[in-house]
């Protein structure tokens, strides 16, 4: 079994890191519509990414490559994207209609779906995922009474950011089913690249008018 190299663990350690900053620092780019804020982001991404993606490529043998363009590998890292660009897309614009606060706590909600679906589609929860999803849900309960007195919050916001979680189950069930025999960078930088690309055309639809590479000239 291959030892996973120190510079490997390195970037995991820098994508937490940029995952759980990213909430503070896009809320804060207000200059820029969301959903092209939504593609920069996924764009970065991709090229911070894309070294060990070719790296661990190179590492993988012929036969694991083949299935790399297998139709039904390409459909649902396809679908993945799809996923990936509409949870992003939702979240990012949650930041400008609701509190950083309740657009995380929203947006960070995907397990209690996922136990609710579990408990619908595949298998009775166990105990502790059902305890989990009910606190989860009463949090939420609770989050949302402050709704009316809070001027930076609104419904509309939590429920923008709710959808990210909801979409984003789609990118992690994918995850599931390719992680098993293809390497994490492989894997994310096509996804990531559609999510990018996809929310381009549709933030030109919805109006917004800003570079689509504007990232490389933003000061």
């Amino acid at each position: 079994m291959n030892k996973t190299p120190p510079l490997v663990w390195g970037l995991l350690v820098a994508g937490v890191l940029g995952v759980s900053s990213a909430g503070a620092i896009l809320s804060h780019v207000d200059s820029i519509p969301p959903l092209m804020r939504a593609s920069w982001r996924l764009q970065i991404t991709v090229l911070m990414l894309l070294p060990f993606a070719i790296w661990q490529y190179r590492e993988m043998d012929l036969v694991t490559r083949s299935r790399l363009t297998e139709k039904k590998t390409l459909l649902i890292i396809l679908g993945s994207g799809v996923a990936l660009a509409a949870h992003f897309g939702t979240w990012v614009t949650s930041l400008d209609h609701t509190s950083l606060a309740h657009s995380l706590l929203f947006v960070t909600s995907h397990p209690i779906i996922i136990v609710i679906g579990t408990a619908l589609l595949v298998r009775r929860p166990h105990k502790l995922e059902t305890i989990g999803a009910l606190i989860g849900l009463f949090g939420a309960a609770i989050t949302l009474l402050d709704a009316k007195n809070d001027g930076n919050v609104t419904l509309w916001g939590d429920m923008l950011a709710f959808a990210g979680a909801v979409t984003v189950v789609g990118y992690i069930v994918a995850g599931r089913i390719l992680r098993e025999w293809m390497p994490v960078f492989v894997y994310a930088v096509p996804v990531t690249f559609i999510g990018g690309i996809l929310l381009i055309p549709i933030s030109i639809l919805m109006g917004e008018e800003t570079s689509a590479l504007g990232w490389i000239e933003s000061d």
